[in-house]
């Protein structure tokens, strides 16, 4: 489990040496005796301690700094992002700081609460572990200018850049409607999720909207995080009485998972079952069949906000704004054309 609320200072007093020796277990082991080095280690395992990385930074003497809260580093659409900020900052002598849960359930609050929020110029806070209404009170505890990576309402008092995933959803949607198929299965992440409400909404609008009363619609949730939950959802899909012919999961991590499990199970992708992604990830196209998806343009919302943040910290009185990039979809080998 992430954890920031230790300092340094702690696990010194706690191993009986100074903050010194503890960075230099750290930081140059091989100078440390063996019998202190594994007393700090010990210390540090028992206390779950990852050293703050705003407090390592200006520790460096570094100054400039802006801070990017992320839920999770294991899906590489958020690694993408922070090297796109991390391009832009660096253009413009500003620091990128990422600070990252081990999982989407850390809770972004939590993380916020601890930081010396004037360590820093400005935050760049991803919302995709955005459940209801957590972002209201997620808004209300930020001190310094901010860009949120969700689609946030027009109303919101920070500013937000994202991308059109309803429109990549139905999308794909429209895609499976004119192949054929009347029982499509959606895949979501977590149905708490701000996200996976959003786009499983937009889905669902566009099949009533449209009259499609004859086609079913079947949702399994997984992880957004877990490969396994989307295998494990494929197999749920497949002992159902009615199976679907064709799935849209939310995110790339689920349909890895998902054409694993089509797999284990004899299905043949696409000649069987049709599975596109969300995302493109750069693994999507080494996975067999690789997968169709919908690309993203992860590097360049990273890319916006740092530039949106920029100006909110030089002109602390800018309006709010959002940007809503387009996504597309991209056929590879699980679907057909």
């Amino acid at each position: 489990m992430f954890n920031i609320s230790h300092t340094i200072s702690d696990i010194a007093r706690l191993a009986g040496v100074s903050t010194a020796t503890v960075s230099r277990a750290l930081n140059t082991p091989e100078i440390v005796q063996a019998e202190t080095r594994e007393r700090i280690m010990d210390v540090i395992k028992k206390t779950n301690y990852v050293p703050n990385p705003l407090a390592k930074a200006l520790s460096t003497g570094q100054s400039n700094l802006v801070g990017m809260l992320l839920p999770t580093l294991t899906n590489s659409v958020f690694a993408q992002m922070a090297e796109g900020c991390q391009h832009y900052f660096l253009q413009h002598n500003l620091n990128l700081v990422v600070i990252s849960g081990q999982s989407y359930h850390e809770k972004e609050l939590d993380v916020l609460k601890s930081i010396d929020q004037r360590q820093v110029k400005g935050f760049i806070i991803s919302g995709s572990a955005f459940v209801d209404g957590s972002f209201e009170i997620i808004m209300d505890n930020i001190d310094v200018p901010a860009v949120i990576l969700e689609r946030m309402p027009t109303n919101c008092a920070y500013s937000s850049v994202y991308i059109d995933d309803e429109q990549g959803v139905i999308d794909v949607l429209k895609f499976y409607l004119a192949n054929g198929h009347t029982h499509i299965a959606v895949v979501s992440g977590e149905l708490n999720f701000v996200a996976s409400q959003r786009r499983l909404l937009a889905i669902r609008n566009y099949l009533a909207d449209n009259c499609l009363h004859n086609v079913r619609l079947s949702v399994e949730a997984a992880r957004f995080a877990d490969m396994e939950s989307g295998r494990l959802a494929l197999h749920r899909l497949m002992e159902r009485a009615d199976k679907p012919t064709a799935i849209i999961c939310l995110n790339d991590i689920i349909a890895l998972g998902a054409l694993k499990g089509a797999n284990e199970l004899g299905i043949q992708v696409p000649a069987d079952m049709e599975i596109i992604g969300f995302d493109n990830i750069p693994m999507t196209s080494y996975s067999t069949p690789a997968l169709s998806t919908i690309n993203s343009p992860n590097a360049e919302v990273g890319q916006r906000a740092a530039r949106l943040l920029l100006e909110h910290i030089k002109n602390p009185q800018k309006k709010p704004e959002q940007i809503i990039l387009p996504v597309e979809l991209l056929h590879r080998e699980s679907s057909r054309v």
